[in-house]
């Protein structure tokens, strides 16, 4: 799944060698300040990475590395 975590804002990606970069805020640890996102949208791929469909949320959701999320996605048609 890790393949399709990517961010469009090029401030969030270390152009030396197109990495995710996390930025800390102020002077706090990394313990004190874990890396935090937003889900806006999600793709449904098939088998092969395929993309089949995209879902937009209504509101970005909150999801950091010490929470699970699972999305339910409804399909209009």
């Amino acid at each position: 799944a890790h393949e399709f975590n990517y961010s469009s804002n090029p401030t969030y990606i270390d152009p030396t060698n197109s990495k995710i970069r996390v930025k800390t805020l102020g002077n706090n640890s990394d313990a004190n300040n874990p890396p935090t996102s937003y889900i806006t949208t999600v793709g449904l791929y098939s088998f092969d990475n395929e993309l089949l469909a995209v879902a937009k949320l209504s509101e970005p959701l909150k999801k950091t590395n010490s929470s699970d999320l699972t999305l339910r996605v409804r399909l209009d048609y």
